[in-house]
């Protein structure tokens, strides 16, 4: 048993070697994430209090993009566009992989997904001022008749709302606190992790109210590559096993520790 064991280890380790050799001469992999931002996960340069907007792509992924395809000398190249030709490129166009990805039905037909490379909690958010009417609605049937309110392209599906429902208002949080503040939103909804990277300060200095949703489970969210493109299922391959030993070594969570800590 042993003895296949290490034949089986052998033969995984001179597949990806044969992988990453044949990818490394190909031209530059072209990896698309959205402008908008997704702290602590992807920054383009000139977020998260950078003030110089040729500051190079960080975050998350970032580190994530170096350590899989930097390391295995596979040339690659972020671009920064917005999400819809984020999509449209990544499905017929010159884009390989699309960043910061939620899955749906439609995107496992036209894309080739990885397996998840990070999940995040659903929350609910309000004005402390509210919180007579809202404090014991957990569920998302409880804000039934409520104007709830999300970011524009975001998929709310594991909040356990219809997303028609969802007033998405905005591709950035803090135009929905403005709303949420002025009443035109009784509660908004966001990830945690990303609610509290890019709104910390304002979190801690306003009487804003996080809760979980009851039933709502971490949601995970993938890259997804270019059916078209010939390299996919190969890069696919080289992401899944990368990123498992990534987590597995407990690097990917350091990385994300830091990150939340700014």
């Amino acid at each position: 048993m042993k003895h296949r064991k290490m034949g089986t280890f052998r033969n995984c380790l001179l597949g990806l070697l044969l992988t990453t050799h044949a990818l490394a001469g190909d031209e530059p992999v072209l990896v698309c994430a959205e402008d908008a931002g997704w702290p602590p996960f992807s920054i383009p340069g000139g977020m998260n209090g950078q003030d110089r907007p040729d500051q190079p792509f960080a975050g998350l992924n970032a580190e994530f993009l170096a350590e899989i395809l930097g390391k295995h000398d596979i040339p690659y190249r972020v671009v920064v566009r917005p999400w819809k030709r984020c999509l449209k490129d990544g499905y017929e166009g010159d884009v390989t992989i699309i960043l910061d990805a939620a899955s749906n039905p439609q995107r496992q037909q036209d894309y080739l997904l990885t397996d998840p490379i990070y999940s995040l909690t659903p929350v609910v958010f309000y004005y402390r001022g509210e919180e007579g009417s809202l404090l014991p609605k957990i569920r998302s049937d409880d804000y039934s008749g409520l104007v709830v309110c999300g970011q524009k392209g975001y998929i709310y599906d594991n909040f356990g709302f219809d997303n028609d429902r969802v007033e998405r208002i905005s591709e950035d949080l803090a135009p929905i606190m403005k709303m949420l503040r002025i009443g035109r939103c009784d509660v908004g909804l966001a990830r945690q992790e990303v609610l509290m990277m890019e709104l910390n300060q304002q979190l801690k200095s306003s009487d804003m109210v996080l809760k979980p949703l009851e039933g709502a489970t971490r949601e995970a969210f993938y890259w997804m590559l270019n059916r078209n493109d010939p390299r996919s299922s190969r890069l696919k391959a080289l992401i899944d096993s990368e990123v498992s030993r990534l987590y597995q070594e407990g690097r990917a969570q350091r990385w994300l520790y830091r990150l939340l800590k700014g």
